[in-house]
């Protein structure tokens, strides 16, 4: 995989699709990733921690946009649309 990568796992008090074990394995395989665990987040991560949750993704794609990663075009234009729909540029 030749872009950043970002692994959002939940809280493994509240019952988790990936253990922290699992995550770490996951993480020894990528070159460019992030692993971020959020606190206080079950199944629906997203649901449960958005605020976490769009943190987490913020900060992997200002540090692509600083140049930390090499992200295809269509990537980018995904990311875009993202921030555009969210009212961010």
């Amino acid at each position: 995989i030749e872009c950043p990568i970002l692994l959002i796992t939940a809280d493994p008090a509240l019952g988790v699709a990936v253990s922290p074990e699992l995550a770490a394995e996951i993480q020894a395989q990528w070159r460019d990733g992030r692993l971020v665990q959020i606190a206080n987040a079950g199944h629906s991560i997203r649901r449960d921690q958005p605020a976490a949750f769009m943190a987490a993704v913020d900060a992997l794609i200002n540090f692509a946009e600083s140049g930390g990663g090499n992200l295809p075009h269509e990537v980018w234009h995904h990311i875009g649309n993202v921030r555009s729909a969210r009212g961010k540029h």
